[in-house]
């Protein structure tokens, strides 16, 4: 697969057609789509965010989707925060609460990254990967 190959965004089913572009370059410029991304999905038949077939040859019969570009960025980004907040569950985000032993007070974080924002803020330096 080279990067001028064109490429076909559709519904799962290969009912509707969302996009096409002349290259992996133009629906990465486009659409944001990884040029990684699209070609493991044709090669394996994976769906993108579990929504999107990607392919690189038309499906015949397909319907054009009659979604203006603004719409079809935000139909992305719907299935893409659906996609995370299902791929990602809560396990990755554990809330943490932290007490001061000095004072007592006892701060709360929805995250680990949340807390390293706080103690940045502060100007203490910790990071998510070392205790």
């Amino acid at each position: 697969m080279n990067q001028g190959k064109n490429v076909y965004l559709y519904d799962q089913e290969g009912l509707t057609l969302y996009y096409s572009s002349k290259s992996f370059n133009q629906i990465k410029g486009d659409l944001g789509i990884h040029i990684s991304t699209c070609k493991n999905c044709i090669k394996t038949g994976q769906l993108f965010l579990d929504f999107f077939k990607i392919s690189d040859s038309p499906i015949e019969g397909a319907i054009k989707a009659d979604l203006s570009f603004s719409e079809l960025t935000n139909l992305i980004f719907e299935k893409r925060k659906i996609f995370l907040s299902q791929t990602f569950k809560k396990t990755n985000s554990l809330a943490i609460t932290i007490k001061d032993t000095e004072t007592g007070e006892i701060f709360e974080f929805s995250s680990i990254m949340a807390t390293v924002r706080y103690f940045k803020n502060k100007n203490i330096t910790v990071d998510k990967y070392n205790s």
